[in-house]
């Protein structure tokens, strides 16, 4: 078992432009953001889990071209799903099978420079390589957008075809345009047959959910599921395949187990799929943890994006259901975040139609739960260290280390902090809590003088309310007795010396000798002024060790 590695080996991968490049020991390059940058017959060998809502798509696209009518889609799913690695075989599909019929056009993933609808049908034709130089010299924004019109209309009558448009974050892009721009651009689609569009989004945004938007109830909504257990399983063996792994069906075998676990606590999300596989490859177990939840907080303008886009009431309901971690009837919502529940059935049927939240029938009742898993995760990370800890690390921790492992990690975490590395203090704190039974108190006992001594005080209560249900459910009367001590150290602390006093007369009433309590009965003896007495237990140290 291997136990040293860093960061820069599990990833295996450096920041470059829009996103990150996963680099495999094959010449083949992965980009994990960018997947538009590789090549059609890798995305190919890669895709798994949508085949047949891109047959679907196809056809329908192809139908509706055959019939000379416009479709308009938006492809929805969570960020790192897999929106643009179907966006782009959906290009590749219409390119190769309606060449006679369509004339597909794929802007940049992110479209700055258009903020008017004149700029999104400028780009259309600057994409299929037109000179446009005369329609920009126009002065007036309605000629320049009526003119680009009127060439692709050309083109189109010109070729016997119709353009299909894909566009990445429609989110993004109708952010930059105002509502009246929005207006023109529905207007032309509406009014010129010769365009389709399918783009893709996060989730459904209010200028398509919202009434008086010129969007709303414009596309047809294709939302991209999670991958199941079997489907990362399949990508997985195929990123094996393409890398030439050796050995990768043996080593995944023995994680199986936890992967399947994994994906039973985050979901199907097919960017962790490479961090699963990078862990099997390298065979190595620290610092895994923190490769995943750096994932998870690159989510974080994101997940940021999706409660700004909430109404206050929103907001709240859906945080409640975030913090049942699974799934909770209305009745429960309206409980916990003290709203009417015919409000809250109201705001999370709409959650429902945006996408946000999942309805699950329930015998009489229906439950409710984050479309997103990770989702979840981020809130927790979200919240202050202390004594709320983040029960999804915990889980995590639990599912994808042994025991041993777990025992192996603690021990390194706490040599590190014994040779003066205080920044390991939060980590051992995990891996304490979540110690087999038969090694827990012996790993608390270690870590809480060491959380005093820091003045980690929060921390080392909460360490010692652990200490104290440990011993009450071993009844371990030993352990019982050292508790104590701790509790007096913390009292010295907060100056509470008459309360300090008494704990480690306790201490001292098992062991007399007890050179630290002896020690630390002496100053809380000083500060409250009774100095003699105080000198009297320091020569008691003294004897007990001169040195």
């Amino acid at each position: 078992m291997t136990l040293k590695m860093d960061l820069s080996s599990i990833l295996k991968c450096c920041r470059t432009g829009g996103g990150y490049i996963m680099a495999m020991s094959s010449d083949i390059i992965f980009y994990r953001y960018s997947p538009e940058n590789m090549s059609e017959d890798i995305l190919r060998k890669l895709f798994v889990g949508r085949e047949k809502l891109l047959e679907d798509l196809v056809k329908e696209i192809g139908n509706a071209a055959e019939n000379k009518t416009p479709r308009f889609y938006l492809v929805v799913g969570a960020r790192g799903i897999g929106k643009s690695h179907f966006l782009t075989l959906l290009y590749y599909e219409i390119e190769h099978k309606f060449p006679s019929l369509l004339i597909p056009v794929k802007l940049a993933e992110e479209e700055y420079s258009i903020y008017r609808a004149s700029d999104l049908f400028v780009r259309i034709l600057e994409e299929y390589s037109k000179d446009t130089s005369d329609i920009l010299s126009l002065e007036e924004e309605d000629e320049i957008l009526h003119a680009a019109v009127e060439q692709l209309k050309l083109i189109s009558r010109k070729d016997g075809k119709r353009f299909i448009i894909f566009v990445e974050n429609l989110h993004e892009l109708f952010k930059q345009l105002e509502k009246e721009e929005l207006q023109k651009l529905r207007s032309i689609f509406q009014k010129n047959d010769i365009f389709s569009l399918v783009a893709t989004a996060p989730l459904i945004f209010p200028s398509l959910s919202e009434h008086d938007e010129p969007f709303y109830n414009f596309f047809h909504i294709q939302h991209l599921k999670e991958f199941s257990y079997h489907e990362i399983r399949e990508l997985m063996q195929k990123i094996a395949e393409i890398e030439n792994g050796e050995g990768f069906l043996e080593k995944l075998e023995q994680y199986e187990e936890r992967i399947h676990g994994m994906v039973h606590l985050t979901g199907g999300s097919p960017r962790l799929v490479f961090l699963f596989y990078d862990m099997i490859i390298g065979g190595e177990i620290e610092n895994i943890e923190k490769a995943f939840f750096k994932i998870i907080d690159e989510h974080t303008p994101f997940f940021q994006e999706i409660f700004q886009m909430l109404t206050g009431q929103q907001r709240l309901i859906f945080d409640v259901l975030i913090s049942f971690g699974e799934t909770a009837t209305p009745k429960q919502i309206s409980e916990k975040s003290r709203i009417k529940l015919q409000s809250v059935n109201t705001q999370l049927r709409r959650l429902e139609i945006d996408g946000y939240v999942i309805s699950r029938p329930m015998g009489r009742h229906t439950k409710y739960e984050v479309r997103e898993r990770l989702f979840r995760i981020w809130r927790e990370m979200r919240q202050p260290f202390g004594r709320k800890r983040v029960s999804i690390m915990l889980d995590f921790l639990q599912l994808w280390y042994t025991t041993e492992e777990l025992k192996e990690l603690f021990k390194i975490k706490f040599e590190l902090l014994e040779a003066g590395e205080k920044s390991v203090l939060k980590e051992l704190c995990y891996y304490a809590e979540i110690q087999p039974p038969e090694f827990k108190a012996e790993a608390l006992l270690k870590l809480t003088p060491k959380l005093i001594y820091f003045g980690e005080l929060e921390e080392a209560v909460y360490e010692i309310t652990k200490l104290k249900e440990t011993a009450a459910q071993t009844k371990d009367k030993e352990l019982e007795n050292k508790i104590p001590l701790y509790e007096g150290q913390i009292f010295l602390y907060e100056k509470k010396f008459e309360e300090a006093l008494e704990a480690f007369n306790m201490t001292l009433e098992e062991n007399p000798r007890h050179e630290d309590a002896l020690f630390n009965k002496g100053l809380a003896l000083g500060n409250l002024g009774k100095y003699e007495e105080a000198l009297d237990v320091f020569n008691m140290v003294l004897e007990i060790n001169p040195k």
